[in-house]
């Protein structure tokens, strides 16, 4: 159906707007530009999409656009509000990372390392309160751009500045900051960008989400480092500096100072790439709402387990599992609730599997178990009875008292299939069978407490 859809909707009208470095923006030859222009072509080569290019020059004038389908897309939404209406999110498509940005060699690694300090902070940011909880000793100094934070510590009025690691490296790059250092910061939480996509073109969703999961982290890891400069920059500018100070006589003194300085810079930069390098090879494998492993080392793990049960002559069950209703929840109560009964949901489910077992979120509502069976036919029953007794009780989100109910179906190694195309193909087979069967209690209730 998607592929029919792509070959009758394949041209699809994206609006941006021009001067959102280093996300989205004009350049020099009037082309659009940026780390969502990137992904974009990403998702492109693995849709066949073709993307036309529509510069705004402000986000009100976007969101207007898409509202009057004159685009078809926009991204940088990052949450489900009043302000952006009722719009078809996909999920997160880009990691919005933290960075610490401070001066002269001082490297923060985590938020314990800043107790007590001057920290700026961009005015209205969603992480103030987090900010303020964790750190009630330091000073919190907003301001109103990327561009005045990052001076604000260049030039000593403050000792951190707290904001995005590509906005504020495109700050440093572009002034040339040479006394300033980036760490990145995992503990600190940022809503992640998604993609929004007109009313009436819901079938879209789907295929960005599929094609955003098939970026690889070597692809991830490239397009970050293509917008991450300023170590090219401040390269660069050591050299002009060796090439003035050799001339005027004080070579030595020079020569070392700038190596000294040099090498303390690049010891920051391989600990900032060492860092992104982990932090994409786990996100290559792990679901980001959940934290569960996605569908990629799902692949992994099952023919690792098909190898290692074939050699001992045992049984695998995997099981499919999908949520009842899960739609009308986001669309009545919206995306947070859902994405909150989603993570809630994957924790009830796998704080209670055995350490052997395995589960992954699959996709959207979709959740895949591996458990072994020992001899007893009965094994996978058990199995499957323990999961639907994990949801008698509900799951309590604000003031939702949501009752949920999920369809299971269950395929066995070697008896159902003997590879992992086979397996999934069954168990989701049976548990579509079990969720058009109308004699089944398949109905997740909501109500108020």
């Amino acid at each position: 159906d998607e592929t029919n859809w792509i070959s009758d909707n394949p041209n699809v009208r994206f609006g941006y707007v021009a001067a959102r470095a280093p996300f989205e923006f004009i350049n020099q030859h009037n082309n659009m530009e940026g780390i969502n222009r990137t992904t974009l072509d990403l998702i492109a080569d693995k849709t066949g999409l073709m993307f036309t290019f529509h510069p705004y020059p402000a986000a009100g004038k976007l969101l207007a656009a898409l509202y009057s389908n004159d685009v078809d897309v926009i991204s940088s939404v990052y949450e489900q509000s009043s302000h952006w209406g009722n719009l078809n999110l996909t999920q997160p498509y880009w990691d919005s990372s933290i960075a610490a940005i401070s001066r002269n060699g001082e490297i923060y690694l985590n938020l314990t390392e800043m107790k007590g300090k001057v920290i700026a902070i961009n005015a209205n940011s969603s992480y103030r309160q987090y900010l303020q909880e964790m750190l009630p000793q330091a000073s919190l100094v907003e301001v109103d751009s990327v561009a005045r934070g990052v001076k604000s510590v260049a030039d000593g009025d403050a000792q951190v500045y707290i904001g995005n690691i590509l906005m504020a490296a495109q700050e440093i790059r572009e002034n040339t900051y040479s006394n300033l250092t980036i760490n990145i910061i995992d503990s600190v939480p940022l809503a992640n960008p998604r993609f929004a996509i007109r009313n009436d073109w819901q079938p879209l969703v789907n295929i960005f989400d599929k094609a955003v999961l098939k970026i690889t982290a070597t692809e991830r890891l490239t397009l970050f480092e293509q917008w991450l400069k300023y170590s090219l920059t401040v390269e660069a500018k050591y050299r002009e500096l060796i090439d003035f100070i050799i001339p005027i006589s004080i070579l030595l003194f020079g020569v070392f100072f700038c190596f000294v300085y040099w090498n303390k810079r690049l010891i920051n930069e391989i600990k900032l790439r060492t860092q992104l390098q982990s932090k994409f090879e786990y996100q290559a494998k792990h679901d980001e709402l959940t934290g569960l492993p996605n569908r990629a080392q799902l692949k992994e793990a099952i023919k690792e387990k098909l190898l290692s049960h074939h050699q001992r002559d045992e049984r695998l069950l995997c099981l499919f599992i999908d949520l009842n209703g899960f739609k009308a929840i986001n669309d009545s109560y919206g995306h947070d609730v859902g994405d909150i009964l989603l993570i809630q949901f994957s924790r009830r489910l796998s704080n209670h599997l055995r350490h052997q077992d395995f589960v992954s979120r699959f996709g959207g509502d979709e959740f895949i178990v591996l458990a072994s069976l020992n001899d007893s036919q009965q094994g996978s029953e058990a199995i499957t009875k323990m999961v639907r007794s994990l949801y008698k009780h509900p799951i309590i989100i604000e003031n939702f008292s949501i009752k949920v109910s999920c369809s299971i179906g269950g395929a066995v190694f070697p008896e159902d299939g003997t590879t992992f195309e086979q397996l999934i193909k069954i168990a989701d087979q049976r548990m579509y069978v079990e969720k058009n069967n109308k004699s089944l209690d398949n109905i997740t209730r909501v109500s108020f407490r």
